[in-house]
């Protein structure tokens, strides 16, 4: 099958399932972004072989008879397996997990179906699956009363925007992961034009306005909005307030009794020895990854300046993040850092799940800070209004934290219940002051007491409803 041919069929299909609500302006960059995803290439080519005495034009028909059919036979096993919870995503992401867990622990069986991607299977779900962008507009156009889960994120957020799209009389909770309007709320000014267009492609400026209008639109017509942070993001949205906590929700990777480690605390906490460790993704450090964007979340120069101060510094990096094979290419600076600090710093692939806590319990304090100085593009309602997942990944691990003042909502939460300490952006130079004043034994009472707080899923409840 030529690859002109793949592309008539993809054209086609997608003038079939393309959203009236959709501008113009917007028709060519969605296609090219959902290109690849909006057929299972393989299958398609495998269908063709066995047609290819007919026109192109009747092939397509042949096709889309065979997806209906494909469908049809997968709502018959949801029918049998009593599914009505899904989850639909292009990989599945840590709160879909969460979640899930929630599902199974009220013995409610849920699939999870990846959109083109067959790296996707995870033990919790009754059924794994991937399916093709059509394949799913076909899926929801033929059932009804589903719950559907996706995760809007940065530049993704016209897949949440095309299943609701697409979802007929079933109902849709979407999760919105790091948004596009909280990112960049300046995107037209040309310093920042110029550095999105290095990490998003030539077209990143409209690609941009896309995830905007998929927002607002996800926003105004989704059944839940769970946004994983403060409530507040309703205000700095300029949404309408009668929907809080009854269409918006702050919602987020709570605390979960089955990753809870056991508390490993010292008798006794010489601030000369305390160990401190990252955990969560470090973005690979290459060209396009500009360091305008990512350079704290890069962390090298914040793991310089805690080095400098004679601390014993360990990173866990996310281990879905990258294959460790490449960590010495796309880590240099790191490994550079190691290889300086010898006996203090460690750069590691990091773990899941128990394992991920019970290696976490073992250290004296997780950092949640960054030097922010380097990063001058990012709009400031993400930091005030995000809770990252790493804070409740050290919750279950018992751990204090070290969180910069910038994360205002983490921030106000570890005062009120005394889980460590909030820095400053100039006292992330000064540690030793902060650290020498804290009792971490106490500390790590107070963390033991707060993540029971979330033991039972009462948090999760309202998903039922």
């Amino acid at each position: 099958m030529l690859e002109k041919d793949i592309y008539f069929v993809k054209q086609l299909i997608f003038k079939k399932i393309k959203p009236k609500s959709l501008s113009e302006k917007f028709h060519k960059i969605l296609f090219s972004k959902i290109e690849n995803l909006i057929l299972n290439d393989k299958e398609l080519i495998k269908i063709y072989n066995h047609n290819k005495e007919v026109s192109i034009d009747d092939f397509a028909k042949i096709y889309i008879t065979f997806v209906n059919k494909k469908i049809k036979n997968l709502l018959t096993k949801f029918k049998k397996n009593k599914i009505n919870i899904i989850f639909i995503s292009e990989k599945v992401y840590f709160n879909q997990i969460r979640i899930n867990n929630f599902f199974n622990s009220k013995f409610i069986d849920t699939a999870s179906i990846s959109i083109n991607n067959k790296n996707i299977h995870h033990n919790g779900f009754k059924i794994n699956l991937s399916l093709s962008i059509f394949e799913i507009f076909i899926l929801l156009s033929k059932s009804k009363n589903f719950k559907i889960f996706s995760q809007g994120w940065l530049f993704r957020y016209h897949q949440s925007y095309l299943i609701d799209s697409f979802k007929n009389s079933n109902i849709h909770i979407v999760e919105m992961m790091d948004l596009n309007s909280f990112w960049f709320p300046k995107y037209k000014n040309k310093k920042i034009e110029r550095s999105m267009k290095i990490v998003w492609g030539h077209d990143a400026k409209l690609n941009h306005e896309l995830q905007l209008f998929s927002e607002n639109y996800l926003y105004n017509n989704c059944d839940k909005v769970l946004f994983p942070g403060s409530i507040n993001h309703v205000e700095d949205l300029k949404l309408n307030n009668k929907y809080r906590f009854e269409k918006y929700f702050e919602f987020g990777p709570y605390p979960q009794k089955k990753y809870f480690a056991k508390p490993v605390i010292k008798k006794k906490y010489k601030p000369e020895n305390i160990n401190l460790v990252f955990a969560g993704g470090i973005v690979p450090i290459e060209k396009r990854r500009t360091k305008k964007i990512y350079a704290d979340a890069q962390f090298v120069s914040t793991a310089k300046i805690i080095l400098s101060q004679n601390y014993n510094l360990t990173v866990f990096n996310n281990p879905l993040q990258l294959k460790e094979k490449y960590y010495k290419t796309v880590y240099k600076p790191h490994y550079k850092l190691m290889n300086r600090y010898k006996n203090n710093y460690k750069f590691l692939k990091g773990f899941v799940g128990k394992e991920a806590t019970k290696r976490l319990s073992s250290y004296d304090l997780g950092l949640m800070i960054y030097d922010f100085n380097k990063t001058t593009l990012i709009g400031e309602n993400h930091f005030k209004n995000m809770i990252p997942t790493k804070f409740f990944l050290y919750m279950e691990a018992c751990l204090p934290v070290l969180v910069s003042s910038r994360w205002v909502t983490v921030s106000q939460i570890v005062q009120r219940y005394n889980l460590g300490c909030v820095v400053s952006e100039q006292n992330i130079y000064n540690l030793k002051n902060i650290i020498k004043k804290i009792d971490i034994a106490q500390l790590k009472k107070n963390v033991s007491s707060y993540r029971n707080l979330f033991k039972d899923f009462s948090q999760f409840e309202f998903l039922l409803n």
